[in-house]
């Protein structure tokens, strides 16, 4: 995934810096948002209803069919839709042609030129403290904020939320990508890098501390803001690495992002595993009467409390090592200009 991401989204920024303005990469960046948000709302909205077979049913009454399908039949459709979108994206990916460029004789050759383009990006990251500093923030919030993504059902759940309303919410949080994307690329023109920096942090840790109060109801606001604070994330990553970085290894260093991001996702899944078994041999020990579900819900709650704190300490630590690296380089000045 990481070395998927980073060659896509180096293809998109050298194409636009060869058929157009490489100014115009935020602007690009939003558009691609959006129509992604307007996706989602989409597909999760059709997943939902071909999900339903009462629904299906009713479809397929309205062309005079007399088939009955069971929910054991209509599970399988989102399944079947997905598959038919892979194979619009395998071809659209077939369609796609590079400009014709010297390669190196024979594949051994080929992959050495490869290892050495990877160390050769690993060298250029611990030469550019501006660009390590956006991975490192960048995958700061990201991993925290994906998880708390992950986990939404079950926070709805504690916040008296009803589960039939759960796709619903699912697109109404999509129609945040409609919104944000727009508001991150005026964030981008208007502030330096340390200022959205500072802005996207404080969303992050307020959202984030907003979920632990588990308001029923108004508790979908701070979620609101982590679904905000992730996307603006995104887009601010992408848009300064791939500012400073030269096209030659535009597309390693973004999958060393990628790989960074999937890395500390999959950490803070096997950590926060362990806090939940934890806490739930705590909650046992100390509340032998209650129920498993009630032990399962006390574990969650109390978990979610040290994400604000985890969060903190993590953005406070990376900043003040980013700091250290920034002062006296060429580059410091770049966290003090917009765009």
């Amino acid at each position: 995934e990481a070395m998927a991401s980073g060659a896509d989204e180096a293809i998109a920024y050298d194409s636009l810096v060869a058929e157009g303005d490489p100014e115009d990469w935020p602007k690009v960046l939003s558009v691609q948002m959006r129509l992604s948000s307007a996706a989602m709302i989409a597909t999760m909205t059709i997943g939902a209803l071909v999900y339903d077979p009462s629904v299906v049913n009713k479809v397929l009454s309205w062309f005079g069919s007399d088939i009955a399908l069971s929910q054991q039949d209509t599970m399988r459709f989102p399944i079947y839709l997905t598959l038919a979108l892979a194979l619009l994206a395998t071809a659209t990916a077939f369609a796609m042609r590079e400009k014709a460029t010297s390669r190196t004789a024979g594949q051994g050759s080929t992959t050495l030129a490869a290892l050495r383009k990877t160390l050769d990006a690993i060298t250029w990251l611990g030469k550019t403290p501006f660009a390590l500093a956006v991975i490192l923030l960048g995958t700061g919030l990201d991993h925290v904020l994906r998880m708390i993504v992950t986990m939404t059902s079950q926070y709805y759940r504690l916040i008296d939320l009803p589960e039939a309303s759960f796709g619903l919410l699912g697109s109404a949080m999509a129609v945040l990508g409609l919104i944000t994307p727009k508001i991150a690329e005026w964030m981008v023109a208007k502030n330096s890098p340390a200022a959205n920096m500072l802005w996207v942090s404080g969303i992050a840790l307020l959202g984030l501390t907003g979920l632990t109060g588990f308001f029923p109801f108004w508790g979908l606001l701070p979620m609101a803001l982590v679904f905000a604070a992730l996307m603006l994330t995104s887009f601010f990553t992408s848009h300064y690495l791939n500012r400073v970085t030269e096209s030659h290894q535009r597309a390693t260093v973004l999958s060393f992002k990628g790989m960074a991001f999937n890395l500390a996702y999959g950490l803070i899944g096997f950590l926060f595993a362990l806090l939940i078994s934890s806490l739930r041999e705590s909650g046992l020990n100390r509340h032998p009467d209650w129920s498993q579900g009630a032990i399962g819900n006390f574990a969650f709650q109390t978990a979610i409390g040290w994400f604000p704190w985890y969060a903190l300490a993590g953005l406070a630590l990376t900043i003040l090592f980013c700091l250290y690296r920034l002062r006296g380089s060429d580059e410091y000045q770049k966290i003090n200009q917009a765009g």
